[in-house]
């Protein structure tokens, strides 16, 4: 059976064969193995559809209340210590931290030993809805995507948004009923209170990544999301090709790191012969910064959220180099990819 990894993208004719490209869009791709090893993540993409009770206001970008009413649901249902993380005996076992807060198996080379990580690596929002009013009966989709072990956790994530729905979510209490979930299929996962178990099918990353390959697509990265992007801790304000592709292999790597596979993050560059993927040259670009705004129901602080988005062209693309951009399509790019940034998709950049 074929699967439709992303039914929704649609894209023109592949471009046309030169001696400049060194992919050939015409052809029926294969990863190197090597590449291909390092894919071996497992996921799952759950997608939401929730109904509105009343007529509702929300804020543009939408993952950052719903990830934040889900943890709420989340501490609300399983916490013994009256949310009194600091003190609680039980936090390294906290189904909030679990799910929110998932660290690797293996520490990364970067996190100092007896650190963790305040972000996430299990798990992903995204909802490109920017709609900020919504009438009675009017619908939301969004997606969630979950990796390696947070998997186990569907049934936890599911109940914390049907709960939400009761309680409301967002600055002016938004009530709604979860109404479906979907597979990647487009099978039932969930519909009238009813949970298909024989619909939970996991994927491999390798796998979305093969599909995609024998797809028709362009040298364009174009960013949904804003990506947090930063360089010697200075958030950079246009796409660099080294840059997304580091970003590619660190996320690889500690994904792996995630799912107990001990690796080494693959060397990136451009000196064609010690590294594992050289970086392709870039051929146009449109950039510019956007803004959001976090608020911790921890702190009761706003905090600001900076991204670029807009689109990147690449001159040309190997194999490894458009099956590694494929990959981050997936997985996305960047900080703070647990609020669904660095989300991009490769389209055809001629497209009349």
């Amino acid at each position: 059976m074929e699967i439709d990894f992303l039914k929704e993208t649609t894209l023109s004719e592949p471009l046309k064969q030169s001696s400049l490209l060194l992919f050939n869009l015409n052809c029926t791709k294969k990863m190197n193995e090597k590449v291909k090893d390092l894919l071996n993540i497992r996921y799952i993409k759950l997608h939401f559809e929730i109904r509105f009770l009343y007529d509702s206001h929300l804020c543009a970008y939408k993952p950052l209340d719903l990830r934040g009413g889900m943890g709420y649901m989340l501490m609300d249902k399983y916490c013994i210590a009256d949310k009194e993380c600091g003190s609680c005996a039980f936090s390294q076992e906290c189904v909030m931290k679990r799910v929110l807060y998932a660290q690797p198996e293996i520490r990364p080379f970067f996190v100092k030993e007896g650190k963790r990580d305040e972000g996430s690596c299990g798990l992903v929002i995204e909802c490109e809805d920017d709609r900020t009013g919504f009438s009675a009966g009017n619908e939301l989709h969004f997606n969630i995507l979950l990796f390696g072990k947070t998997i186990a956790y569907f049934r936890q994530i599911l109940d914390a948004f049907t709960d939400l729905g009761k309680k409301g979510f967002g600055p002016d209490k938004a009530y709604f009923e979860v109404t479906r979930v979907t597979n990647t299929l487009g099978q039932d996962l969930y519909r009238d209170g009813i949970v298909f178990r024989e619909h939970f099918n996991i994927c491999m990353v390798r796998d979305y990544v093969d599909y995609r390959l024998k797809k028709k697509m362009g040298l364009r990265a174009v960013f949904h999301a804003p990506a947090e992007l930063w360089v010697r801790k200075k958030l950079i304000t246009e796409f660099d090709p080294v840059v997304i592709f580091s970003s590619i292999a660190r996320r690889i790597y500690v994904l792996n790191l995630f799912e107990g596979n001990d690796i080494d993050m693959m060397p990136i560059g451009r000196d064609g012969k010690d590294d594992f993927i050289d970086v392709p040259e870039m051929s146009g670009q449109h950039a510019w910064v956007e803004k959001n705004w976090r608020y911790s129901t921890r702190t009761k602080m706003e905090y600001p959220m900076l991204g670029i988005k807009g689109y990147i062209d690449f001159a040309a693309l190997t194999e490894d180099q458009y099956a590694l951009l494929l990959a981050g399509e997936l997985i996305h790019i960047g900080k703070d990819t647990r609020f669904g940034y660095g989300r991009y998709t490769m389209v055809d950049n001629r497209r009349p």
